[in-house]
């Protein structure tokens, strides 16, 4: 995968939150989404960055390639 990809997500849909070590990693402490819960997208920002319901992302949102869609668990 590279930077270049484009998100494959549309908002609406259900995915899952499968973090990178890197992703785990950069999470805020007292705000973090929970591995392996289905998240729907809100939002998708600069064709890679995913913005999910219930989340209010400070980046901007997380990597799409953080996340799985629900029908490939």
């Amino acid at each position: 995968m590279t930077m270049s990809e484009v998100c494959p997500y549309r908002p609406g849909q259900t995915v899952i939150y499968r973090p990178s070590t890197k992703g785990w990693d950069c999470r805020l402490p007292d705000q973090h989404l929970e591995p392996g819960k289905e998240y729907v997208v809100r939002e998708i920002v600069s064709d890679v960055y995913v913005v999910v319901e219930g989340y209010n992302s400070v980046g901007g949102g997380l990597f799409w390639s953080e996340f799985i869609p629900v029908d490939k668990r």
